[in-house]
């Protein structure tokens, strides 16, 4: 009775091991081209939200620093924000209590900005911290190629599914394919939509550091009225 227990046992694990392997190609493959294209399409459609929602606010350049290629601005702008944008509790019960407050921003630039200098910067609806330089968001748009895209959209697409294909081929060579077809069509749903908020939340968290990261500020003047200075958290201006 053992015996025939294990006999059964192995025949099975003989007969969905195929499917096994397909399933397993098919998780990284789908996975791997979330990973590569989300965040991609994703910056692509938030420039695109900043080009077509924004805000435009000025913003004053405290300093502008020499990098690699590139120039790192410090910005100051002023928008509209929530009283109580990091207390969820506050925003509900207070939705209305908007007051205008005053962003850090570290941004990098294409060319150099001399400190004292205007620039515009765009604001999304509802997040105060969202500011990007203008140039910035043109240059990320401008970067966005379609033609890699389409490079790793189209053989990535066409193997997810020649896999799946592979894989409802052997379903229907079992012993009791409607199971297979079921058991297949589930656990590919799951892959998918596993990947899918994988890679979503990835972008997110992305999203949140590099885009909506400006620091509200607490400013102050002091010294004379001939010599102003703006002092922002040990900053002096």
């Amino acid at each position: 009775y053992v015996q025939g227990d294990d006999f059964n046992l192995a025949e099975g694990w003989e007969e969905w091991s195929g499917i096994i392997r397909y399933l397993v190609a098919l998780a990284f493959v789908s996975v791997g081209l979330e990973f590569l294209l989300y965040p991609h399409l994703g910056t692509y459609a938030l420039m695109k939200a900043y080009q077509h929602k924004a805000t435009v606010v000025p913003g004053q350049v405290l300093s502008c620093e020499p990098k690699v290629l590139m120039y790192e601005v410090t910005l100051l702008y002023t928008t509209q924000a929530h009283k109580y944008e990091d207390n969820p509790r506050m925003r509900f019960r207070y939705p209305n209590a908007f007051e205008e407050k005053r962003f850090l921003r570290r941004l990098e630039a294409k060319h150099q900005a001399p400190r004292g200098t205007t620039i515009e910067v765009l604001v999304l609806p509802k997040n105060a911290r969202s500011g990007l330089t203008r140039e910035m968001v043109e240059r990320m748009i401008a970067s966005h190629s379609h033609f890699r895209t389409v490079l790793i959209l189209v053989p990535g697409i066409l193997l997810t599914l020649f896999i799946a294909w592979m894989a409802v081929s052997k379903a229907g060579n079992m012993e009791n394919p409607q199971v297979a077809y079921i058991v297949l069509s589930v656990v590919c749903a799951v892959i998918l939509s596993v990947g899918h908020v994988m890679a979503h939340g990835r972008f997110e968290r992305e999203k949140q550091r590099r885009f909506f990261s400006a620091n509200a500020q607490k400013i102050k003047q002091q010294g004379t009225k001939n010599e102003p200075l703006l002092v922002i958290e040990g900053i002096h201006v």
